[in-house]
């Protein structure tokens, strides 16, 4: 089960949020198109995510956080699924942790 939390997410990205990537046929998106996507409605089925590694880097109220992981779901009848590498950061602000930035794409398999 997947519970979309809308007050969490704005709590946890900035306002100047900037995402890089696919996000809804946009390669460059926003706080507001972020959001939306993730409270979009749509029926899940499954869903697994396994980290196989996580870098963090810290400088002193910004961290950035380098990760390799592995992602399953079924939304709508739409497979999501792959290896991922990923680069979120994180700034302090006003004493809360908030993701500011983040870009992550999809890792293909080397054909010989």
């Amino acid at each position: 089960m997947i519970f979309k939390d809308a007050a969490a997410l704005d709590r946890l990205i900035s306002d100047d949020f900037v995402i890089t990537g696919e996000t809804l046929g946009e390669t460059l998106a926003d706080k507001k198109i972020y959001v939306a996507d993730c409270l979009a409605t749509g029926e899940a089925e499954g869903g697994s995510a396994r980290y196989d590694k996580i870098k963090p880097l810290a400088y002193g109220n910004t961290a950035i956080v380098i990760s390799k992981f592995k992602y399953q779901v079924k939304i709508s009848g739409k497979e999501y699924s792959g290896a991922f590498l990923a680069t979120r950061i994180w700034v302090k602000i006003d004493a809360q942790w908030q993701l500011v930035a983040t870009h992550s794409h999809q890792l293909f398999e080397k054909t010989s």
